[in-house]
């Protein structure tokens, strides 16, 4: 398995950092470490033509995991879908995976709203390609 940094940035964890950034940061390495377990993946934290991308599954899937609130990622479908948009340019198919929250978690109201607006702009994006995961912890 190849593994980059931990954060996008290269930064290191601290007390320094805000708790949303840690709590966000603690279930991707959760992630990471069941997809590990499962031999399922082959890179954390890598870049990928330009792109940093959170894993690489030994398919040589792109997964990009989210730890948001669903009214902070209501907000932001724009550049979820400029996301998949670049990631989608590699070749590779794109994985979403959400991670729940304890307040506001995402639901499939949202999971609607986001193939919508895929749809509007032509983004080939599937149900299918959409999870909403389960961790213990953070």
């Amino acid at each position: 398995m190849r593994k980059g940094s931990l954060t996008s940035n290269g930064g290191a964890v601290s007390e320094r950092m805000p708790a949303r950034f840690r709590r966000g940061l603690a279930a991707e390495l959760m992630r990471a470490e069941q997809l590990f377990k499962e031999g399922k993946l082959k890179a954390v934290e890598v870049v990928v033509e330009g792109g940093w991308v959170d894993f690489i599954l030994v398919t040589d899937e792109i997964v990009e995991v989210k730890y948001w609130r669903q009214s902070y990622a209501e907000a932001h479908i724009r550049n979820i879908l400029k996301r998949v948009q670049t990631y989608q340019a590699t070749g590779r198919l794109v994985i979403l995976e959400f991670v729940q929250t304890k307040t506001d978690p995402i639901t499939e109201k949202f999971i609607r709203d986001l193939l919508s607006a895929a749809q509007e702009k032509e983004i080939p994006l599937t149900r299918e390609q959409i999870r909403i995961i389960t961790l213990e912890g953070p």
